[in-house]
């Protein structure tokens, strides 16, 4: 192999590399930030805009929501978190045990403690995002208060707050930054009980059989109910982002397809320089009879040979990049979670993208070729012989 077809082998690696990489971490991304909201937040979330309401206020709501599997209520409250001296604002959500694992994956997020909500006597359980235990240094077992700002019973212009007691049974990772952060969930009763607002809720959670279905049904249904409630889907959630990636993602494969481009002008300075070197073997074959069709296949084969042997070796260079970005991301921070929401994205490579990637690769490989396969082509059997 000449030095020229070895730059652009080495040329169409890197690129095809860069590409796979590229791609899988922006793929892996959508489908961690995906995964992550629809574990904690479910499919589809109701809520009343003018704040908590009585299940039976619900209901006509609820008969609407026919293409749902389970659905499961939730009280949402802000507080302030009062623990080692330190104080942070917080967003408390009751849960009902008995429905929640119907519709939301949150037993899968505990990584330290267990999924327990047993009330003590003194303390109310809590599973705390483990941004906010790393804040304030809470461990399994640890008791902490939380403040709720309250209009006074006589007063409503007069603050009365509400202090309430808890212990941490589990701590969470919920995937985002911000959830981790500030986010405990503690029983749908004991939420209740400590907001005073007897057995309402502040919403709903459902699942739908699939992701898409959710995605198109909440926005028809969220036009419908306005202003009263406010429907939302996994998609709604994070919708900027989402469509940030949709954006970025072609956009990032051509401009590094920029690379495989400037690898296919090295293979096309390579055949134009082997066409020169065989002027003499050219003629020859163009004496014995062999026609410009055949002359233009093998140097586009040889092309194309260059192509597929640098892609093929580029997607081996891309999975060994992608593994070395996991186990870069588990012992440094490349990611900044205040930034993309979460801290760690788990890589996927999809055949979708591989698919393109090689496609895009042998067309640029191919149409590279043509230039010099035709000016061979077009050679005579005089014009190459005729300084022999």
């Amino acid at each position: 192999m000449s030095l020229s077809a070895a730059l652009s082998t080495v040329g169409m690696i890197i690129g095809v590399g860069s590409l796979v990489v590229a791609m899988a971490v922006v793929s892996g991304y959508e489908t961690t930030l995906k995964k992550s909201v629809i574990d904690v937040t479910g499919h589809v979330v109701v809520s009343r805009t003018a704040g908590p309401e009585s299940p039976d206020q619900f209901k006509d709501l609820l008969s609407r929501m026919k293409d749902a599997v389970a659905y499961t209520p939730f009280v949402f409250l802000e507080a302030v978190l009062a623990h080692s001296g330190k104080l942070s604002g917080v967003a408390i959500e009751g849960i009902d045990e008995a429905t929640l694992h119907q519709v939301l994956r949150l037993k899968s997020r505990v990584r330290e403690g267990e999924f327990r909500l047993t009330r003590e006597s003194d303390a109310s359980a809590a599973l705390v995002g483990q941004g906010l235990a790393r804040k304030h240094n809470l461990k399994i077992g640890d008791r902490f208060r939380v403040v709720l700002p309250a209009a006074a019973d006589q007063d409503r212009g007069r603050v009365k707050p509400r202090v309430a007691r808890f212990y941490v049974t589990g701590i969470l990772e919920m995937g985002r930054h911000d959830f981790d952060e500030r986010y405990f969930v503690t029983d749908l009763k004991t939420a209740q009980d400590f907001a005073q607002i007897g057995d309402q809720v502040s919403g709903y959670r459902f699942k739908f059989k699939s992701d898409e279905e959710a995605k198109i049904f909440a926005p028809e249904l969220d036009r419908e109910v306005r202003p009263h409630y406010r429907v939302k889907s996994w998609y709604s959630v994070n919708k900027k982002i989402f469509q940030a990636i949709d954006y970025e993602k072609p956009v990032i494969f051509f401009v590094l397809l920029v690379i495989v481009v400037a690898a296919a002008f090295n293979i096309s300075s390579t055949l134009f320089v082997s066409v020169i070197r065989r002027f003499r073997d050219i003629s020859v074959l163009r004496a014995m009879g062999a026609g410009r069709g055949l002359i233009m296949r093998i140097f586009t084969a040889q092309g194309l040979i260059i192509g597929i042997f640098g892609s093929a070796l580029g997607i081996v260079l891309g999975l060994i990049a992608t593994g070395l970005f996991v186990w870069a991301q588990n012992h440094w921070t490349l990611l900044p979670a205040e930034v993309y929401k979460i801290d760690r994205v788990s890589v996927e490579i999809r055949f979708s993208d591989l698919m393109a990637i090689l496609g895009a690769a042998w067309a640029i490989s191919f149409l590279a070729t043509l230039g010099p396969a035709r000016r061979g082509a077009r050679l005579s059997a005089v014009e190459g012989l005729r300084y022999e």
